[in-house]
């Protein structure tokens, strides 16, 4: 893993301005193998006397050019209610390496456990995101299949995939 949380190695120009493209067709495993360059494991950064620890919390998607990042509130919820001395990381694998960038948060909303954080490196891979959730005709609707890839419960695990079906957990969509 590099860490450039305080590199200024990469310049903030946005040469991915285009989203992740599969058809319809393309075999869910070699998706899966695409967007994984759109995964981002997010980490809690703690300064104290000097010494930044990092400390594993979730995983998001880019989701627009620019190094913006969508994730569940609940990933990020501690550093931005947390003491002072908190941060936020985010690891992307960049040309088949690992590297970390420091992150802040942009948007949240804490009924939808929705985020979106703008990482310190803008050149990102992103995928496109419909809006199939609010105040749409179209809108995600229970039992309807899908599926996720991320970063879930231990950092060992990244680019886990699970397909499931939509429910409805009081506040938020889950899989």
């Amino acid at each position: 893993t590099t860490d450039n949380s305080g590199s200024n190695q990469f310049n903030n120009e946005v040469t991915h301005n285009t989203p992740i493209k599969v058809s319809s067709s393309t075999p869910r495993s070699e998706i899966v193998e695409d967007y994984l360059s759109a995964v981002a494991t997010i980490y809690y950064t703690y300064t104290n006397n000097n010494t930044t620890s990092s400390i594993y919390s979730g995983s998001g998607v880019a989701v627009y050019a620019g190094g913006y990042i969508a994730t569940n509130w609940h990933v990020i919820s501690e550093v931005v209610v947390g003491s002072s001395g908190y941060g936020l990381q985010v690891e992307i694998l960049l040309d088949g390496e690992y590297q970390k960038f420091n992150a802040k948060l942009l948007w949240e909303n804490v009924n939808f456990d929705l985020a979106i954080l703008r990482c310190d490196y803008h050149n990102i891979k992103y995928v496109k995101m419909k809006d199939r959730w609010i105040n749409s005709d179209n809108r995600l609707k229970i039992t309807e299949e899908g599926w996720t890839l991320g970063t879930p419960y231990d950092e060992s695990l990244f680019g886990s995939y699970r397909s499931g079906y939509i429910s409805w957990n009081h506040t938020r969509v889950s899989l």
